[in-house]
C-alpha cells in the first residue's frame, strides 16, 4: 500500500535490520498503545506485515518476534483478523528460531479464540508436567 508515501516493503529492503529499520519498528510499536479503532489498527497491521518478510538472520528473527507478539494483540482489534491467514501461515516455513515461531503460534492461538468468538485463553493442549495420569 502507498498509504504513507511508499512501498514499506521496498523501503525495509533498503534499510535491512539496520539502524533505520529499528527506529522505524520502535516508532511503531509505541503507537500501538495509541490504537483507538479497528482502522488505525489494520493500518498498523499493513505497516508491521513488511517486517515480517526480512531475510532471515539472528536480528531479522527478533524482529519477527517482536512483530508477532505486536501483532497477537492487534488482530483482536482489526475488524477482519482472517483477512491474513494466508500470509501467516506461509511463515510456518520461513521462520527459523525457536521465539518466533513461538510468537507465530500464539498468533494462530489468537486468530483461534477469534474464531470460536470468546476472549478466554485457549486450554493447553497437553496436561501439564508431573500432572497424575
Amino acid at each position: 500500500q502507498r498509504k504513507f508515501g511508499g512501498d514499506p516493503s521496498k523501503a525495509l529492503a533498503a534499510a535491512g535490520t539496520g539502524d533505520q529499520a529499528t527506529r522505524e519498528l520502535r516508532l511503531l510499536s509505541a503507537l500501538v498503545g495509541y490504537v483507538a479503532s479497528s482502522e488505525q489498527a489494520e493500518q498498523l497491521v499493513q505497516l508491521f506485515l513488511p517486517y515480517l518478510r526480512l531475510k532471515s538472520s539472528g536480528r531479522a528473527e527478533r524482529v519477527k518476534e517482536h512483530v508477532l507478539r505486536v501483532l497477537r494483540g492487534l488482530l483482536r482489534l482489526v475488524p477482519q483478523p482472517h483477512a491474513h491467514t494466508r500470509f501467516l501461515g506461509l511463515l510456518f516455513g520461513a521462520l527459523r528460531s525457536r521465539g518466533a515461531r513461538e510468537a507465530l503460534c500464539g498468533v494462530w492461538a489468537t486468530l483461534a479464540e477469534l474464531e470460536d468468538g470468546s476472549d478466554a485463553p485457549a486450554p493447553a493442549p497437553f496436561p501439564p508436567a508431573g500432572a497424575a495420569r
